[in-house]
């Protein structure tokens, strides 16, 4: 199943997206149209396997964060993921991250 997760800056017109099984047919044509959109700065494609931008999409943009256990989180993959965080620095409503 896939999930996204939008981060916007409404100043600068500029969105960062988040979007978890990124493999799948649905993800990475939602992956493949966030490419193209200039809008959309960063996309970090989280998967459980290697993945590279699809084609016809600009691979500049796209960041592919590998994990085996999408319920725990490295501190180094926390601090990849862009997204609003809490007071302690722990990331809003994205599983695992807790």
């Amino acid at each position: 199943m896939s999930h996204m997760v939008a981060c916007t800056n409404v100043r600068h017109r500029s969105m960062k997206l988040i979007v978890s099984g990124a493999t799948g047919f649905l993800a990475t044509e939602v992956i493949r149209q966030s490419l193209q959109r200039p809008e959309i700065t960063s996309v970090v494609a989280v998967s459980r396997r290697p993945i590279t931008a699809p084609q016809g999409a600009d691979p500049s943009k796209l960041k592919n964060l590998v994990l085996k256990d999408f319920n725990h989180y490295s501190e180094a993959d926390k601090r990849s993921l862009p997204g609003p965080k809490d007071a302690s620095g722990e990331y809003m409503n994205w599983p695992g991250t807790k």
